[in-house]
């Protein structure tokens, strides 16, 4: 792949952020009449957690398009080497998890009982933090917002989630690990692998994807010999981080029109003909 296609992908995905957004926004995130998303929110005894389980899922798209718009940045010169791998792990598993909760497979109980675990595994991590402010927040707070949570999943006839000791750990459900959403349910795992291997900094990556061999067999220490490298960004790897980014996402946002009953055909076209343009000759 040439400079010139890289160049290319990149104003593709930007292109496909502008399309994207205006076909997403003309509905204002609202549920169609009769689509699954609406009698959803009709039959489930507390439409209010439906409401929530689609509040989640839409945010999380917009917290993936977030990063798609990080990557483009990061790779446009003066492009970074690291940071738009960061980037482009943030799109799989906002999209992972934006996939999981607006699922169209499922119905309202299983949306409810996945939305509670997602809240509870932010409320988790809200209360290791409180105690790591060495009481400037008080964890206690958390504690007793996650009772209540718990105590309205219950009304709604969901169990207590527990573990083989008899410890809480999750509520309507155990929340998944993200590695295993971005591999069941967006068929990425090979690529959340690469990614994550780039944002954890392990040397067989960074060598292979961020760096590129200047000199070999140098003397780089005293009495040690080793090669030097210097930070690159090929552009191969600009194709695969615009292609990874842009179909997590369309993935998400095929999923939402489906649930909420709007037209995907316009959004379909956009997909197709953005895949296209970033294919490399």
């Amino acid at each position: 792949m040439t400079r010139e296609n890289a160049l290319k992908s990149i104003a593709a995905v930007n292109e496909f952020m502008e399309q994207t957004s205006a076909l997403w926004n003309q509905y204002k995130h609202q549920p169609q009449p009769n689509s699954q998303a609406s009698k959803e929110l009709k039959e489930f005894s507390r439409s209010e957690s439906i409401g929530t389980a689609y509040s989640q899922g839409t945010i999380l798209i917009e917290v993936a398009a977030d990063y798609v718009f990080a990557v483009t940045r990061t790779i446009t010169e003066p492009a970074q080497t690291i940071a738009p791998w960061t980037c482009a792990r943030g799109v799989l598993e906002a999209s992972a998890l934006a996939l999981w909760l607006l699922d169209t497979t499922i119905g309202a109980k299983e949306r409810v009982s996945r939305s509670l675990a997602f809240r509870y595994e932010g409320f988790e991590q809200q209360r290791k933090f409180a105690q790591s402010t060495n009481k400037k927040f008080n964890p206690q707070i958390v504690t007793s917002r996650i009772i209540e949570v718990e105590l309205l999943a219950l009304e709604l006839g969901y169990e207590k989630v527990l573990d083989k000791n008899g410890k809480r750990n999750g509520i309507g459900q155990t929340m998944p690990f993200i590695t295993d959403l971005v591999t069941k349910i967006l068929k990425k795992e090979q690529d959340y692998r690469l990614l994550s291997a780039m944002v954890h900094a392990h040397p067989w990556a960074l060598q292979n994807f961020g760096f590129t061999k200047t000199h070999d067999d140098q003397m780089i220490l005293e009495n040690v010999k080793g090669s030097y490298f210097e930070k690159h960004i090929s552009a191969d790897s600009i194709f695969f981080l615009c292609i990874t980014a842009i179909t997590s996402l369309s993935q998400a946002l095929l999923m939402n029109f489906s649930l909420f009953g709007y037209d995907a055909k316009p959004l379909a076209i956009v997909i197709d003909n953005t895949v296209k343009r970033i294919q490399p000759p």
